[in-house]
């Protein structure tokens, strides 16, 4: 059986395929392009069961990731927004966006609304499963174990 590790990457990559791939249009065909996405959004999946290894075994917040899982991950938190965008509408989205403006901006903004700030190898390494609390739900209640 798989570890969460790979379950929640794969549980993201199959939903945003199967965004692409149902017909959103009234003859019911799917584009070639849909077609291109899905295809995308699997091989990003298929990214953390080839490299399940190395990502198992990566020291979260101590170990900068490799380029290629900030790709496979930024690549997936897109698709899986225009998922969102295309079969529940632009205000979740738009919503999404706005708490990862909020992620980036919070050295920006004054008084009680400041923070940190993320970088943007954070923010994707702990969204897509890189980090000791894995998923897009990923956070700081993640990092209180």
């Amino acid at each position: 059986m798989f570890d969460l590790l790979i379950q929640l990457p794969l549980h993201v990559a199959f939903a945003a395929a199967l965004g692409f791939l149902t017909p959103m249009t009234p003859d019911g065909r799917v584009g070639w392009i849909d077609r291109v996405l899905a295809l995308v959004a699997l091989g990003a999946g298929a990214h953390y069961v080839v490299h399940h290894g190395r990502l198992a075994t990566r020291m979260a917040m101590v170990d900068d990731p490799p380029l290629l899982d900030l790709v496979a991950g930024g690549v997936l938190a897109l698709l899986l927004l225009e998922a969102s965008r295309r079969h529940i509408g632009a205000a979740l989205v738009i919503l999404a966006l706005g708490f990862v403006a909020y992620a980036f901006a919070g050295p920006l903004l004054p008084g009680f609304l400041s923070h940190g700030g993320v970088s943007v190898t954070s923010w994707v390494s702990s969204r897509i499963s890189l980090s000791p609390s894995p998923g897009p739900h990923a956070g700081a209640p993640g990092r209180w174990r």
